[in-house]
């Protein structure tokens, strides 16, 4: 039987496909991946461009769709959990790719003077803002992720999300002071970071 007839014709809903993968019948996940595999591609296309590495990205987000398929509840569109997953793989690809660029083209730069205190204190920043990053919106976090991770153009972002230019920059302006707030967060409230804490510990059974 061929997958056009597993499909149904395109009528069988993807959360019903879905609910019979977890039940058991991990075969039909193929009926999922000729339906959104076009979708997915220009997703990756998106962030990667006409890299070698689409390909191999969308076969990768299929792989870990079907890993984590338990895991899908129902609460966003089956595509949009999908797309999601790819573009997160691209993202790392095109991270691991502007990082290889930059060992080519550039000269390590100097060193400074080893200082465990300063680079203590850069590992602690460093911590802050991922942590303030994870707890904000998903919508926050993606358009950030396009802009700084993928370095995409704002034009290429709002083809990506399929808005105009203008409202890209709404978005980052809000995603950018949603971080900031989130960085901040911890200083108004009188908390000290547990990472500053456990520095000082260690520093007063140092010195003792």
């Amino acid at each position: 039987m061929t997958l056009e007839a597993l499909d149904g014709g395109g009528h069988v809903p993807d959360d019903e496909i879905v609910r019979e993968v977890q039940a058991g019948a991990r075969w039909r996940f193929g009926v999922l991946v000729r339906r959104h595999g076009g979708r997915l591609r220009g997703a990756v296309r998106g962030v990667l461009g006409d890299s070698a590495d689409v390909e191999d990205v969308v076969q990768q987000a299929f792989v870990q769709a079907l890993a984590a398929i338990s895991t899908y509840e129902g609460g966003a569109a089956f595509s949009t959990w999908l797309t999601r997953i790819a573009l997160n793989e691209a993202l790392m690809r095109a991270r691991r790719a502007r990082r290889a660029t930059r060992v080519e083209r550039l000269e390590p730069p100097p060193r400074p003077v080893d200082d465990p205190e300063q680079e203590a204190a850069a590992r602690e920043a460093m911590a802050q803002v991922v942590a303030a990053a994870g707890r904000l919106p998903a919508g926050h976090r993606e358009v950030l992720a396009l802009r700084h991770a993928a370095d995409l153009s704002l034009a290429e972002i709002a083809a990506r999300l399929g808005v105009s230019e203008g409202a890209v920059k709404v978005r980052l302006h809000r995603a950018r002071a949603a971080l900031r707030r989130a960085i901040m967060a911890p200083l108004r409230e009188g908390r000290t970071p547990q990472f500053t804490l456990a520095r000082r510990a260690a520093a007063a059974n140092g010195s003792g």
